[in-house]
């Protein structure tokens, strides 16, 4: 038996055994993912609500349902999604996973009825069929979801807000994932964070990059032919950055524009919880990118989009934090187009569902993130069910695996347990971890942990999910991923792959030209490269992961392995996770050779 038929046997065992455990799990977890258990807020009064809500005022909610069958849609994403499988790239349209996995309309007719008893007005369901938006009085909805509402101040006025879980009836509970739209403020752990978005001192940053001379300016901008201005060269000489053509050039990107590839023809979205969309108030985040865009040459077109009032997170580093992720896109996927959503941190579920309802970007690119622990485990479902219908849709959905290394919580309130972000830890996403540049180690880079930026990247072990069939191969399951897994069956591992966490040069709102890093920006990276990948092959790819553990299982010079380092952001667990041959949850497979993967995504026949 071949190699590529022996992990096909493997994936598809692991499949049939990782489905029965996963719907065990799932009933074990179903009152408190179908409950609503959000966590109500610590004291209501720090709302700034002027007293309970008029019963009459109009509120509007969201209520997202359970899809037809998880089990079915889970075979059918890991079909799609794994390139030793007939059924890979056969990916659905919206209008297709609402009548292949949506709630169905019997369920549809049922949550109707209930809501229609209490006087609410039922509209039509989503092109996707799981969200169905409902509208009435807050009587009525109090009613309806078992709650009192208060007035809460947010940023477009004041809104009623639950006072508390909801609650529905029994007969309908099973149908329901969450109830969206009645926490405008959040609740607490409800709201995200920005990656602890990275600085290094100028000093620092350009020791560092002395020994990278294998990074030249001259021949990274002739090889790329990517463009740098006077600015961006002096400035990233003066502070110690790398220019996106260095960049492009320690994954592979170079052979792809050379063939005339820059991500023409994708859309990348990316998920952004600060003041972006320009307004009468604010052009800040618009006039940056603008002069970081010219100077790079990028044509890279933008849209802004809003979900709700959008965000109105103006602080320096929301911006800055939004600035990389955007800046290191457009750089890196010159013609590319980037829709930037912009939404309050209580609105991410919303975010994220109507981000892949759309379904115009081929690519999704995340960098913010919590902790599991302080995740409200109705978040989780949510996200689940938006990135399992990403990946039904051929979207590649990539998250940053965050900043402090093995103990994710600990910029959380100084937890300095082993932990791991999501939603980069969701099994239907691919998530990135970070490296940083080693001329001594073997292939060039180590695990990212660098006391000059205070920081490390995310990776270990899931509390909450178990592990996707496609996780296997050599290092996957090793004894201290193992010894640190406390679910009833294998654990989710963390992160998928790794990408550069350092030296990135942005233009951002307060220091103008500046020296950043993170997880958020390896996201972007493996973001671009994907783009030009799926430009390049004129489809999509979906969910990316399944392909790299089979490059990885076979030795494949698409990926280059990552055997220094690890990530114990405190020191505190003796190096729990290392880099190892192989897989490891603190560097995953390694980092991808965009240039080497193409070959194997053009014939995927190769994997069998």
């Amino acid at each position: 038996m071949s190699m590529a038929n022996k992990l096909n046997t493997r994936f598809w065992a692991q499949l049939v055994v990782g489905l029965v455990i996963a719907t065990s799990a799932i009933v074990l977890l179903v009152d408190s993912f179908r409950s609503g258990h959000v966590n109500t807020p610590r004291n209501i009064s720090t709302y700034n609500h002027p007293g309970r809500s008029p019963q009459n005022l109009a509120v509007k909610f969201d209520v997202v349902l359970e899809p037809s069958s998880w089990s079915n849609l889970s075979q059918f994403v890991y079909q799609v999604s794994d390139p030793a499988s007939n059924g890979y790239l056969k990916f659905v349209t919206t209008k297709e996973f609402a009548t292949d996995f949506g709630a169905g309309s019997t369920n549809l007719d049922a949550v109707t009825k209930y809501f229609s008893q209490f006087g609410l007005h039922p509209a039509s369901p989503w092109t996707n069929g799981i969200v169905l938006p409902i509208s009435g009085t807050v009587s009525q909805a109090s009613k309806a979801l078992g709650v009192s509402f208060y007035q809460v101040h947010v940023a477009n006025g004041y809104q009623p807000q639950a006072n508390g879980p909801w609650e529905i009836g029994k007969s309908i509970k099973p149908l329901v994932v969450s109830i969206l739209g009645i926490y405008p403020n959040g609740s607490v752990p409800y709201f995200r964070r920005v990656n602890d978005l990275r600085r290094i001192p100028a000093a620092s940053a350009r020791a560092q990059l002395a020994q990278y001379k294998k990074i030249s300016l001259a021949d990274s901008l002739k090889t790329s032919g990517l463009k740098a201005c006077p600015a961006a060269r002096s400035n990233a000489k003066m502070i110690g950055a790398l220019l996106p053509s260095q960049v492009a050039s320690l994954y592979g990107m170079n052979r792809l524009y050379a063939s005339g590839d820059q991500g023409q023809r994708v859309t990348i979205a990316l998920p952004e919880f600060a003041q972006t969309t320009p307004s009468s108030k604010s052009t800040l985040f618009k006039k940056d990118l603008n002069i970081f865009r010219s100077c790079v040459g990028s044509n890279s077109k933008i849209s802004y989009i809003n979900i709700g009032p959008g965000s109105h997170d103006s602080s320096t580093a929301s911006l800055e934090e939004a600035e990389l992720d955007t800046e290191t896109a457009l750089s890196l996927a010159p013609k590319a187009t980037l829709d930037i959503y912009s939404a309050p941190q209580a609105l991410a579920d919303q975010l994220y569902l109507k981000m892949v309802a759309a379904n115009q970007a081929q690519v999704i690119v995340g960098s913010w993130g919590l902790c599991e622990s302080q995740m409200a485990s109705t978040d989780i479902a949510v996200e689940k069910l938006a990135f399992a219908e990403a990946a039904a849709q051929g979207q590649t959905v990539l998250f940053a695996s965050g900043d402090s290394g093995s103990e994710d919580c600990y910029s959380q309130g100084k937890d300095s347990s082993l932990s791991v972000d999501d939603p980069a830890s969701q099994s239907y996403v691919t998530g990135v971890g970070g490296l940083m540049l080693d001329s001594s180690a073997p292939n060039g880079e180590r695990v990212w942990s660098d006391v000059n930026y205070s920081g490390a990247s995310g990776g270990g072990t899931s509390s909450i999910h178990l592990q996707p069939p496609y996780q296997f191969g050599p290092g996957v399951d090793s004894q201290q991923a193992v010894a640190n897994c406390h679910l009833v069956a294998l654990c989710r591992e963390v992160p998928d792959v790794s990408a550069l966490a350092e030296g990135f040069l942005v233009y951002a709102p307060k220091y103008k030209w500046d020296v950043l890093g993170g997880t958020s920006a390896a996201a972007p990276v493996v973001g671009a490269g994907v783009s030009l990948l799926i430009s390049g092959l004129g489809h999509r790819i979906g969910l990316l992961a399944p392909a790299l553990y089979r490059l990885s299982a076979i030795g494949s010079s698409a990926i280059s392995d990552v055997t220094v380092g690890n990530n114990d952001y405190l020191n505190a667990h003796h190096g729990v996770f290392s880099a190892t041959p192989g897989y490891d949850p603190a560097s995953g497979v390694g980092f991808i050779h965009f240039d080497r993967l193409f070959p194997y995504l053009k014939d995927p026949s190769i994997f069998h």
